[in-house]
C-alpha cells in the first residue's frame, strides 16, 4: 500500500489484513492520517486471528518513511490508542532514495528520491522484476541450431530489469529518472492544470506530468492528486493526452 490517508480503512473494508507493507512518501496530513484507523481496524478484520494460540500466525504489518521525517507524533498516537491489543507485529521503519526489499515472486520494490517538501525528502517507489530475454544478436534466428552447437544460455539470453508500477505522490521534480524507464504504469502527481495556478513549486502540472512520463517511455500514465478548482468531469470530457487516465478523486475505488 502506498501512503495511508484518511478514509482508508473505509475504502479498503475487511481486507486489511492483507496488506503487509505500508510505503509513505511523505507525512503530510492527506498521506498519513489514515494510519490510525488502518492500524486499529486491520487488528479486527478478516484474517487476523483472535485465538491466543493462534495470533503469533498473524501477519505483521511494517510502515516505511523517508528516514528525515518525524513520524514521532505519529507512532506515538497509534501505540497510546492502541496500548497492548494489537495482535499482530507492528513496525515502524525509516528508509531513504536506494533502500530496496524483495516482495516476492521475483518482484522487487525501490525507492527514490522526488521533490516535494524544501527541507525534507519525498521518496517515490518503484516495483519491478528482473526477466530474461533473447539477445538481440540471436533474435530471429536458428536458436536450437546453436543449442545444438553448444551454446549455452547465458550467451544467447540476457536479464533486464522490467518496471512494473511506480508511485509518484507528492512531487513537482524528479531529477533522476533512471530507474523508471519503460515503465509500464505510473501515478504520477498533477495537481494543477496550469502553472499560473500554482503559487510554489511543489506539485507538477498535468503538462510537466506528461512530458515526464513520454521522456520515461511510460506506457500508461495515471494522473491523480487533482486540484479541487478543477471541474474533474470537464477535464476528462477534453482529455488530450493519449494514454493518461484520470483519478475521480470522489470515486478512487473505480480505478
Amino acid at each position: 500500500m502506498f501512503d495511508c490517508g484518511e478514509g482508508a480503512a473505509t475504502s479498503i473494508g475487511n481486507f486489511l489484513a492483507g496488506i503487509e507493507h505500508i510505503f509513505l512518501g511523505h507525512l503530510h496530513g492527506d498521506h498519513v492520517l489514515g494510519l490510525p484507523s488502518v492500524i486499529g481496524c486491520r487488528n479486527s478484520g478478516r484474517g487476523i486471528s483472535r485465538n491466543e494460540d493462534t495470533m503469533d500466525r498473524n501477519k505483521p504489518l511494517t510502515v516505511y518513511y523517508p528516514e528525515d521525517n518525524n513520524i514521532g507524533d505519529m507512532i506515538e498516537f497509534v501505540n497510546a490508542r492502541n496500548q497492548n491489543y494489537l495482535r499482530y507485529k507492528l513496525d515502524f521503519v525509516p528508509i531513504y532514495a536506494g533502500f530496496e526489499l524483495d516482495l516476492g515472486n521475483k518482484q522487487f520494490l525501490r525507492a527514490f528520491d522526488m521533490k516535494h517538501q524544501k527541507n525534507k525528502s519525498t521518496l517515490g517507489y518503484v516495483i519491478y522484476e528482473n526477466r530474461t530475454r533473447l539477445k538481440k544478436e540471436y533474435q530471429g534466428l536458428d536458436i536450437p541450431s546453436f543449442i545444438r552447437r553448444g551454446v549455452t544460455s547465458d550467451k544467447l539470453n540476457e536479464t533486464y530489469r522490467a518496471n512494473l508500477f511506480a508511485y509518484c505522490l507528492d512531487a513537482y521534480q524528479i531529477n533522476d529518472a533512471t530507474d523508471l524507464m519503460d515503465v509500464k504504469d505510473i501515478i504520477m502527481d498533477c495537481t494543477f492544470l496550469d502553472a499560473k495556478d500554482r503559487d510554489d513549486p511543489t506539485h507538477f502540472t498535468l503538462d510537466e506530468a506528461y512530458s515526464f512520463c513520454q521522456g520515461i517511455r511510460a506506457k500508461n500514465m495515471i494522473a491523480a492528486h487533482l486540484s479541487g478548482r478543477y471541474n474533474y468531469n470537464n477535464l476528462v470530457e477534453n482529455n488530450k493526452y493519449s494514454g493518461v487516465k484520470f483519478i475521480n478523486p470522489y470515486k478512487v475505488n473505480d480505478l
